[in-house]
């Protein structure tokens, strides 16, 4: 029988409530691991995919004009105005700045229009996936504000005013400690024992980090990538223990 990335009906039937709590019969084990390994791609590759975040960071920049535009109201104020403020509607009021001339949200317009219509502003000139092995190396993640103030410092004079930004997205495939999970431990069924215990779970996990980061540098163009790859690198310390991409 086919089975796709997530085998749910295996990971159903293989789960039960002991006098413990929740409980997974050791056959389920690899049931559970697909669905980790699915959810941790789906992050990396679909919801934390570059073009996603590039778009994300240019609606940053726009949204909060956008709004005071299309909706300069207190909403507690206005609460049958703010019933029609949809994405649906949103969106047809961008398309609309998108075509006018001589207005306020003129501006707004134009920028809206490449996003719709999926001309990414931002490129990305550098990616890393950091592991929980980077943490466990005694190393402390900074936060984008501070990677790009580094990055600053560091660039050469002549480039000093370089458009760029940081975005770092972090998932958490699973607990950092399967063995103290509270409320929602799971335990596990071994039919050859039948003991009921956790502690099976710790060798299980040891084959999915406990938390990726992704970190990316985007530029408007790819003129400088090898450069800021060489001070990203720098600043994190990361030459060695790293998986890197700037293309």
């Amino acid at each position: 029988m086919a089975v796709g990335p997530v085998d749910i009906d295996r990971l159903m039937h293989y789960s039960f409530f002991t006098d413990k709590g929740l409980t997974l019969h050791k056959s389920g084990l690899s049931a559970l691991n697909m669905f980790l390994n699915a959810r941790l791609y789906m992050y990396t590759n679909v919801y934390y995919h570059r073009t996603t975040r590039a778009i994300d960071q240019h609606l940053k920049e726009l949204f909060k004009d956008t709004m005071a535009a299309l909706f300069p109201y207190n909403p507690g104020e206005n609460l049958t105005a703010y019933l029609d403020l949809t994405d649906w509607s949103l969106l047809e009021a961008v398309r609309r700045w998108g075509r006018e001339e001589n207005t306020s949200t003129m501006g707004l317009g134009r920028e809206w229009s490449t996003i719709l219509a999926r001309e990414v502003k931002w490129k990305m000139a550098y990616d890393v996936t950091l592991s929980m092995r980077y943490f466990e190396k005694g190393k402390t993640l900074i936060d984008a504000p501070e990677l790009v103030k580094r990055i600053r410092k560091r660039l050469p004079e002549k480039i000093k005013d370089l458009p760029f930004c940081v975005d770092m997205a972090s998932q958490d495939p699973r607990p950092i400690n399967p063995l103290m999970m509270g409320e929602r431990q799971i335990y596990v069924f071994n039919p050859s024992t039948r003991k009921i215990e956790k502690e099976p779970l710790k060798d299980f996990f040891d084959y999915i980090p406990a938390r990726v980061v992704q970190c990316r540098v985007f530029t408007l163009n790819h003129d400088h990538d090898l450069l800021l790859a060489d001070i990203v690198e720098q600043v994190l310390g990361i030459q060695e223990d790293s998986i890197k991409t700037n293309v």
